[in-house]
């Protein structure tokens, strides 16, 4: 999560701009797609291996935490995605930021006492993933409201929300379904690769990639 968190940390001074400037739309298509394809790509690989690597790392004991593990990558998909947009949306309306954030403490403080004492850490993570993918996307919605999104990034966010829950899902079905393990890890593996083609397929056609940005600053 450094890598994609640094990127769009490092990338604040541009998110800000005066109306009818381009720069803040820029920076947030190329950091949105900067954090998104790397994170799908990291964190998918991990979720694909944890049920193999975690085992070897910390031991046998520590199998029954794959797929909180996993829950937990999915996580951080969603928060690293969409950080550039979290962020833009603090510059354009710091009062919408403070009630999704409030609306995220709510529905965790509801849903963690009923679900965590039963359910332990694979529903607390399963309350982290939903949370954030509420707040990511009210986030969205209340960014394209005041100022409208950028060009290609509402269908770049649409494949990233589905890719995480499809690998939240197929990391659950795997651990409901251990003798479908193969087969639902050969699943995740062409989720990733869908999702990261389909990714760049939504980049080239916008001019996200790296060729493209240069060409267009010419």
């Amino acid at each position: 999560a450094l890598g994609p968190g640094l990127l769009t940390q490092s990338s604040y001074g541009m998110l800000a701009g005066k109306e009818g400037d381009p720069t803040p739309g820029h920076a947030v298509t190329l950091c949105t797609f900067g954090a998104a394809v790397s994170s799908i790509g990291l964190a998918g690989l991990a979720i694909l291996v944890l049920p193999w690597a975690l085992p070897v790392v910390f031991g046998q004991s520590y199998r029954a935490g794959v797929l909180a593990g996993s829950l937990g990558l999915a996580t951080a998909i969603v928060h690293m995605s969409a950080a550039p947009t979290a962020a833009r949306l603090t510059i354009v309306s710091l009062r919408l930021t403070g009630v999704i954030n409030a609306v995220w403490a709510v529905l965790v403080f509801l849903l963690a006492p009923l679900l965590i004492p039963r359910g332990g850490a694979v529903a607390a993570t399963g309350i982290y993933l939903v949370s954030h993918m509420l707040s990511a996307v009210l986030v969205f919605v209340a960014l394209a409201r005041i100022e409208g999104l950028p060009q290609g990034l509402g269908a770049f966010a649409l494949v990233t929300g589905i890719s995480t829950a499809g690998l939240a899902l197929l990391a659950l079905l795997r651990q409901l379904h251990p003798e479908w393990a193969l087969s639902l890890g050969t699943g995740i593996f062409l989720l990733i690769a869908v999702s990261l083609g389909a990714q760049v397929l939504i980049g080239f056609k916008n001019r996200w990639l790296p060729g493209a940005v240069l060409m267009r600053g010419l």
